[in-house]
């Protein structure tokens, strides 16, 4: 034991003083726009969320629908500014531990799939004219330069960047990680990856119309993909395909980029 740990602390000595230049930055980067994410979901919770929660003059149509328009952002919010933050910090003089600030947290990171998944209908609600107006007259109270949708999105766009930022550690920190560093890495990448991808099924998921049967009853959602096909004329036509434990879905997409939706082709 102590072997490995002596030579774990050499290697952490090493990266503080002969970090690659670009991994460097990526460390910083990482820490500096983790604590404007944490900065951005407290202003929605104190904010936007407490407003709505206030009920004065609130739209009909999201009345009750808390969890639909926000999910656990609270939870996620607390999260990262309790817990995550801080060891994202301490990766600045420990360049070694980041990739274990993700695989350490595999189950407060999940949540990210709770939000996607309560939060899949969430733009429908904001068709709705009455519902568009309330949040907007928000925004303007609160000075905001973004609206409401705009924070809602910082979820998803926080796992883009760690992707970005975890793609580019991997790459320019190979040579001065140990095994366990380096498995580290690549377990937090994969873990971002699976919570993106689970993200875009569900959005695309929830777009789908006219399915005459249970989706709940279909199984697992195990891929969901854009395809073409052609009409024998050289048109080539966009389909999506839902690929479940239980069957296959076809649909074909709908409306305008406004209102866009998968109308289900049923297949004789």
């Amino acid at each position: 034991m102590g072997g490995i740990y002596s030579k774990r602390k050499e290697i952490e000595g090493k990266l503080l003083g002969e970090l690659p230049k670009d991994a460097r930055f990526m460390l910083q980067e990482l820490v500096d726009t983790e604590e404007k994410y944490v900065t951005d979901l407290t202003h929605l919770c104190k904010h936007h969320l407490v407003l709505y929660r206030d009920g004065k003059d609130v739209p009909t149509a999201i009345r009750g629908r808390e969890r639909d328009l926000f999910g656990n952002i609270e939870g996620l919010m607390l999260f990262h500014r309790d817990i995550f933050l801080p060891k994202i910090r301490i990766c600045l003089k420990e360049p070694a531990e980041v990739g274990a600030c993700f695989a350490d947290h595999v189950k407060d990171l999940n949540q990210y799939s709770q939000f996607f998944q309560d939060t899949a209908h969430q733009d429908e609600y904001f068709t709705d004219t009455t519902v568009k107006e309330f949040f907007q007259q928000i925004t303007t109270r609160l000075n905001d330069v973004m609206n409401l949708q705009g924070f809602l999105m910082r979820p998803f766009q926080r796992l883009t960047r760690y992707r970005q930022l975890l793609e580019g550690l991997i790459k320019h920190m190979d040579s001065v990680l140990d095994e366990k560093g380096k498995e580290n890495l690549n377990f937090a990448l994969r873990l971002v990856k699976y919570q993106l991808r689970h993200s875009n099924d569900l959005r695309a998921l929830a777009l789908l119309k006219g399915f005459d049967g249970n989706l709940a009853e279909q199984g697992t959602l195990l891929l969901q993909e854009e395809f073409f096909v052609t009409d024998g004329k050289s048109n080539r036509k966009p389909r999506r395909v839902f690929l479940f434990d239980q069957t296959v879905i076809i649909a074909k997409p709908v409306g305008d980029m406004n209102a866009p939706f998968f109308k289900y082709i049923k297949v004789a």
